[in-house]
């Protein structure tokens, strides 16, 4: 099942640990954030990715964003250096959309 309060959930906490021109704007700044977020992360209909070198971190940073890309259709991971059982590891945390139609992945 899709939860956008997933990746809001995730993204309030990152917002949390920074650093804003004072501290009486940081809920203010958070919503513009989320608010921008949701907006472009919930109209992307594709992402992909290729040769990077992630860490496990960066994955689970994507993991955390997915729950917000509600219109995705396709998630392309192409020769991203991780193997199988790395691979694995990251993708029992993600909630993929409900939309996603093409997963790709491929090292």
């Amino acid at each position: 099942m899709y939860d956008a309060g997933l990746g809001k959930t995730a993204m309030a906490a990152l917002l949390a640990q920074k650093s804003f021109t004072n501290g009486a704007d940081k809920g203010v700044v958070s919503q513009l954030y989320e608010k921008t977020a949701i907006s472009l992360l919930g109209s992307i209909p594709e992402l992909r990715y290729k040769k990077l070198e992630w860490t496990a971190t960066d994955y689970e940073h994507l993991g955390k964003a997915l729950p917000l890309c509600g219109m995705l259709k396709k998630l392309e991971l192409k020769r991203m250096g991780m193997g199988d059982a790395d691979l694995a590891a990251v993708l029992v945390g993600w909630q993929l959309p409900a939309s996603l139609e093409e997963l790709s992945l491929d090292h």
